[in-house]
């Protein structure tokens, strides 16, 4: 090889070396793309493009952009002035204007590709000519200029003062990149256009408290990756069509409270039956009012005893009909009582009059007094008013008023957003077909004590709604539906909220199934709510009830779910009529497997009631049926009917319930016993002789596997019959009422296998 092919060879060599670890900084601008029309762009093997013969390379728009494309390390020169530059420049273009490029040359990579380009392709020429002149051997001059650029429909960079000048100059269908900064204005976006910032964390727009961050007014408009904060609301959506994701929307909002000090409470009547508790409040002594005129985020309502009062009771109720009398089923929020300090609060109250009762539970004084401090919160992080079809996801909402709020809006998806630590997590109201899956509603309870709020999903005459795997966890409450319909609710996890898990307020025809919901105070609680069905849940763990039915809740459906460990009882009914409970496992419960209370024509059936404290429960009950469950191993008592007349059985040939500390003959061998089974005022008349569903197996104990311990049940109860002492009904493995040899060898036989 000649001197000049070594020469050669070594200058490739340290190019390739500074084009692997030399990169250019890259400057941050406001952008938009005209949208691209469909053309194909011939794909080029390399960029050795033919030289002039002035040592540089003409291409075309085309061939400039596969460039740019395939070519990392590619240097983009701009040779126009500053003024063109910001009226618009490809993303990356470095700026030397033509007249300073001989004394800036040393900024330049002599050994790196250069693309340049003008404004039409005149100043380019010169301005490659000149790099060729100081030793740059891979100068390449695009045709045409950003002229031919932009006609090409070619992205171009264009530097604006604000985010709001960028939307009045862009046209529809634009996209507007944002570098990160802080910008304190509130921006509308009236154009079908997108907007993109550079970084959710470090885009940032302030409202400097007051007005609205980004303000959406028109159809299909895309709105990505900021930071919206300190705003009254963040993002307002009043349009179509629109995708809002991944931005970062807190600290909007803000709240007022209005103080009435030194108001007089006497002591009121309280009923020694919790269950009249919400009727004393009705009749308490004090009562006040306010109205809501507008779309409100929240109120909260706080009682402060002094020291002549040592217990109050506190509720709020939504006076619709104007008549200033608390009602029944105008009650709203939750009722907070037998404690010095009370408080109740509710998310997206409606418009109208609302009277605030609080019940002297126990005053001393005569009267007694307190403050009463009633807070309202204003602001949201984001909002759609009228405005459907809609995607919402991968927002971040955290210390708002409310995270997220859709009103009358409609066919719109709610996924993978984070909402967290405001007064109401996610809030619908009076929209219809909507989805809502796999957000993180957790922490939204700001406070403690007595200053304890917070709501995760908040739901308000909704209607088609499919609310699925979310997660739900450590609010105050959990998933809220008020005045909804034919709304699925499934495969969630409502997890440690401690008020309750879900609600459901005159709500009917909902499906609840396949969720788990865990150590909430209750599990499910229904006011006034009708024809809802819940199948096969996991309740486990709630510190009251895992499903609590308390007024005038009908014609419900408790089906195959599973009710463990919960504090108090597993399925409770209060005032309830003609509800279904069938097929649950309730097990291990603190006091009741089910209790039901001043309920008629319910009927339980085929459940498996297994070491509770108590197993099946009546107070004040009558016309109600309970028959194929099966009740085992209750600690205090299998079953009560105490002041009440219901049915404990289906009529023979079909029989009761099976009672496994009862052991009746059976003579007439028909599988149910020959004498009854007593209950505390009342009787089962036909009581099963195996368990309900009984399939009898050699794995007696139904422990996985069939081996001496199966054995010994067999042979304890070795030639016994229903009403002998030792008689076991599971161990009448061939279930004749008979336990003798062929049920030892249906065991030995299958002795050691797993099943």
């Amino acid at each position: 090889m000649n001197i000049f092919g070594i020469v050669k060879v070594m200058k490739w060599a340290v190019l390739f070396i500074l084009t692997v670890i030399i990169l250019l900084p890259q400057p941050l601008f406001f952008s938009y793309t005209q949208s691209l029309d469909d053309r194909s762009v011939k794909l080029v093997e390399s960029t050795n493009y033919g030289l002039t013969s002035n040592g540089y390379a003409d291409v075309n728009v085309s061939e400039a952009k596969q460039m740019i494309e395939s070519n990392l390390d590619l240097v983009i020169l701009d040779v126009r002035t500053v003024e063109e530059y910001n009226e618009g420049h490809i993303e990356d273009a470095i700026l030397i204007p033509v007249s300073e490029l001989e004394g800036r040359i040393d900024e330049l990579d002599e050994g790196k590709e250069t693309l340049v380009y003008c404004r039409s392709g005149v100043r380019s020429v010169t301005a490659s000519q000149i790099l060729v002149d100081n030793g740059f051997s891979s100068v390449y001059n695009m045709l045409g200029g950003i002229t031919a650029w932009r006609d090409a429909a070619c992205p171009v960079y264009v530097k604006y003062p604000s985010i709001q000048e960028a939307i009045n100059n862009v046209q529809e269908g634009d996209t507007i990149y944002v570098s990160s900064g802080i910008y304190y204005e509130n921006v509308v976006v009236d154009k079908t256009v997108s907007i993109v910032g550079e970084n959710r964390s470090n885009t940032v727009i302030d409202g400097s408290g007051a007005g609205t961050g980004i303000s959406v007014t028109a159809d299909h408009v895309t709105v990505e990756d900021f930071g919206v904060q300190n705003c009254e609301i963040g993002i307002k959506v009043e349009s179509n069509d629109n995708i809002i994701s991944s931005n970062l929307v807190s600290s909007n909002g803000y709240n007022e409270s209005e103080l009435l000090t030194g108001q007089e409470i006497y002591q009121d009547y309280v009923s020694p039956t919790h269950r009249w508790y919400l009727h004393n409040m009705i009749n308490s002594s004090y009562s006040a009012f306010f109205n809501i005129t507008e779309h409100t985020p929240a109120i909260s309502v706080h009682a402060y005893g002094k020291e002549d009062v040592n217990q109050l009771g506190i509720g709020l109720f939504h006076d619709e009909n104007g008549d200033n009398i608390p009602q029944l089923q105008e009650y709203k929020g939750y009722m907070d009582a037998k404690e010095l300090n009370v408080q109740t609060f509710l998310v997206n109250p409606p418009v109208g009059q609302y009277i605030i009762k609080v019940l002297g539970w126990e005053v001393p004084g005569e009267p007694g007094h307190f403050d009463l401090e009633i807070k309202r919160y204003t602001g949201y992080g984001i909002i759609f008013l009228s405005s459907s079809n809609n995607i919402i996801t991968e927002n971040p909402l955290t210390y708002n008023p409310v995270g997220l709020y859709l009103y009358e809006s409609n066919n719109s998806t709610i996924r993978l957003n984070d909402a967290m630590e405001n007064v109401g997590g996610i809030v619908v109201s009076e929209s219809t077909d909507c989805v809502i899956s796999k957000n993180n509603v957790s922490l939204n309870t700001l406070g403690t004590g007595i200053y304890e709020i917070g709501n995760g999903i908040t739901l308000w005459s909704v209607h088609g709604f499919y609310i699925s795997e979310n997660n739900v966890s450590s609010n105050l409450f959990g998933i809220w539906l008020f005045d909804s319909s034919d709304n699925e609710v499934i495969g969630n996890d409502l997890v440690s909220n401690p008020a309750w898990g879900l609600n459901l307020y005159t709500s009917y025809d909902n499906t609840v199934h396949y969720n788990n919901i865990f150590t909430s105070g209750d599990g499910i609680r229904m006011m006034f709510s009708c024809q809802n069905n819940f199948i096969q849940n996991h309740f486990e763990s709630n510190g009251h009830a895992g499903i609590f039915l308390w007024l005038d809740n009908d014609n419900n459906s408790i089906t195959s779910n599973k009710f463990y460990s919960n504090g108090q009882h597993g399925v409770e009914l209060k005032f309830c009529d003609n509800n279904t409970i069938s097929d649950n496992d309730i097990r291990f419960n603190g006091r009741n497997g089910i209790l039901i209370i001043e309920s008629t024509g319910c009927m339980v059936t085929r459940n498996h009631v297994f070491s509770n404290q108590r197993g099946i429960m009546f107070y004040d009950a009558y016309g109600n049926k309970v028959y194929h469950n099966n009740v085992v191993d209750s600690w205090e008592q299998q079953a009560a009917d105490i002041r009440s007349s219901n049915i404990w059985d289906d009529g023979y040939p079909s029989g009761g319930n099976y009672w496994n500390d009862h052991n009746s003959p059976d003579e007439d061998l028909d599988k149910i016993g020959d004498n009854p089974y007593f209950i505390e005022g009342n009787s089962d008349t036909y009581p099963l002789i195996y368990p309900y569903g009984f399939v009898p197996r050699p794995d007696v104990n139904e422990d996985g596997i069939v081996n001496i311990i199966d054995l010994h049940a067999v042979a304890r109860a070795f030639d016994t019959k229903p009403g002998d002492d030792n008689w076991n009904s599971i161990a009448d493995v061939e279930m004749d009422e008979t336990i003798n040899i062929k049920d030892l060898y249906a065991v030995a036989k299958d002795y050691g296998k797993t099943v």
